[in-house]
């Protein structure tokens, strides 16, 4: 479709300044309306459905080029300012820089959208599309991968709208979403051109149709897939929640590891009322290392010794408890390996996952593989540029002169077995905190390569603590819900402050650690139970992975490559012939 050079919108700051901005204001809406939303009636998901329409207006109808992608940096940069503000009181260095680069994917986006329209002729609703994913899909992957805040995550709570991440993930939902913005874009675009009437319905027509089709498949796919299976129950399992806000702040309340323990295990006598077959505790419940390698140290540095005692403690009656109550107990704690005779390092701390399980008197444990920068580790730690690492790592409020804070990530998934009350086998993985924002990584734990699926179900913890009852929580409870209709798995979910729960293999959530219908804010205290739904099914994404994300990078990516090549041949070209004809 010729895309004619016309500045509808005037030049004025307006058109390519305030307008813009009512993209990232819409998003924002949605996302932090979620505080209010989790299982109450608001749900403002329909505001996702137009929110990039301003935009991707301005994108098209502004004429200059480089104009465009500064103000498009403009809207990435508001957008995520707006939308991670709970990362201020713990960084406010990583709060802006995460802003200053993610930011950039939004100029790739409208970059991208322009060159597909108006040098490659792609329709509109497609372009915008494909160029939307393409840019999801490059903020997830890699080092910084940062894979939140999408589209998809906004319409969590629409169900029969999200089955069809089990073929394409997430990443598919948020095309789906992303193409209805399209087809407004390319309405509005066309009717500032000048299209009215029955001239304007010929001229969007293509995409209406190719949107409404999409569309009906969504529903259709997702409507049959809800009511494919009927999973069999599974082991009860119940989950613990607690309320205790952290902060860097040296002013800000504490509360002792002996209150933290004493109030969970509380918890845990109280939730076992239910018989549940397995007990899940969150990352980190309270402070402690309970790997064999440094509870049996003989010879332990005296810096140590204190914590040594503390965690031995902690162990034995983590350990009476799995075989005093008959029951798997499933808790986050850290992990430290020393070597005092090594001149560099003296240890190695990692954060782990332990699996006590009754009758038995060893244990499981999983190291979490993916680590967040600068919340978990620091980099460049064992490499060439090791000065660099020391002086990073002096920012960090947790590290020291005499101890480096900075974790060592886990090597190897690791699935546990375990076995129910009517002594019927399952498997499970546990994924740590932000985790479950791979898809990659919780593919690896569900999907065994030629042997079908390795898991009957998910037990993911996390420590959401650092964010203060904010929307974040929330926004990680909906990525949750991805993780599990992607790979058709129940996710048990405990969860320091708020969202410990259940989410079921159809992505619905079935209950949450609750007071009254509450479900977020302070002071929630309480546990969950319910016998978990196992569902057999195989899913097309589990196996093949995110090939679809994959190809919209590859198409939003290359069309920005091949123009600036073009660009840099034609300046060459221009060049060489204003030589020639000075010759």
């Amino acid at each position: 479709m010729a895309v004619e050079k016309k500045n509808t919108m005037g030049r004025s700051w307006v058109g390519w300044w305030v307008v813009p901005l009512a993209t990232p204001l819409l998003l924002s809406v949605v996302f932090l309306g979620m505080n209010q939303g989790v299982l109450g009636v608001v749900d403002l998901w329909p505001l996702l459905l137009g929110a990039l329409v301003p935009w991707g207006v301005v994108i098209l109808q502004e004429p200059r080029g480089g104009r465009c992608c500064w103000s498009s940096y403009a809207v990435g940069i508001s957008f995520f300012l707006i939308n991670t503000t709970y990362l201020r009181h713990i960084t406010w260095l990583g709060y802006i820089a995460l802003a200053i680069y993610f930011g950039l994917f939004f100029m790739l986006f409208a970059a991208a959208v322009r060159l597909l329209v108006q040098r490659w002729k792609v329709r509109i609703a497609w372009a915008v599309a494909i160029a939307w994913v393409g840019c999801e899909y490059l903020r997830g992957v890699g080092t910084l991968a940062f894979p939140f805040l999408f589209l998809a995550h906004g319409v969590y709570r629409q169900t029969t709208l999200i089955q069809i991440a089990d073929l394409v993930g997430a990443y598919g939902v948020s095309l789906v979403v992303a193409l209805v913005n399209g087809f407004g874009v390319e309405l509005a675009d066309n009717w500032l051109r000048g299209e009215r009437g029955r001239g304007l319905l010929v001229a969007v027509w293509r995409s209406m149709w190719a949107m409404v089709v999409v569309l009906l498949f969504t529903v259709g796919y997702g409507l049959i897939q809800i009511d494919a299976v009927r999973p069999e129950a599974g082991p009860v399992v119940a989950v613990l929640q607690a309320d205790y806000s952290l902060s860097v702040d040296a002013g800000a309340r504490r509360f002792s590891k002996e209150e933290k323990r004493n109030r969970y295990l509380q918890l845990m006598e109280q939730a076992t009322l239910e018989r549940p077959d397995l007990v899940l505790f969150p990352e980190a419940p309270w402070d402690m290392f309970l790997n064999a390698e440094f509870l049996d140290e003989p010879d332990i540095d005296p810096r140590y010794l204190y914590m040594q005692q503390w965690s031995q403690e902690c162990h034995q009656l983590l350990y009476w408890a799995a075989n005093r109550l008959g029951l798997y107990l499933v808790i986050g704690a850290g992990s430290m390996e020393l070597y005092p005779h090594q001149v560099y390092p003296k240890s190695l701390k990692y954060n782990s996952a332990f699996v006590y399980p009754p009758g038995r008197s060893e244990r499981g444990r999983y190291d979490k593989i993916v680590l967040v920068m600068f919340g978990e580790y620091t980099p460049l730690r064992f490499s060439r540029f090791h000065f660099i690492y020391r002086w990073l790592d002096s920012f960090n409020p947790f590290s020291s002169t005499d101890e480096e804070f900075s974790l060592t990530p886990g090597r190897e998934v690791v699935v546990f077995e375990m076995r129910d009350r009517r002594q019927r086998s399952y498997r499970f993985a546990v994924p740590i905190c932000f985790e479950d924002l791979i898809p990659g990584l919780i593919r690896r734990m569900v999907h065994n390569p030629g042997c079908g699926k390795r898991v009957d179900f998910l037990l993911s913890i996390s420590n959401d603590g650092w964010f203060n009852h904010g929307a974040m929580v929330p926004q990680h409870l909906a990525v949750g819900v991805f993780r599990a209709v992607e790979n058709r798995v129940t996710i048990a979910r405990s969860v320091n402050t708020a969202c410990s729960g259940f989410i079921d293999s159809s992505g619905r959530i079935v209950q949450l650690v609750n007071q009254q219908g509450r479900v977020l804010g302070p002071g929630l205290f309480g546990w969950s139970t319910l016998a978990l739904p196992i569902d057999p099914r195989l899913t097309l994404y589990s196996q093949y992975g995110d090939w679809f994300g994959f190809f919209c990078a590859v198409v939003a990516v290359g069309v920005v490559v091949l123009h600036l090549l073009r660009m840099i041949f034609l300046r060459k070209s221009s060049v060489t012939q204003h030589e020639d004809t000075n010759a």
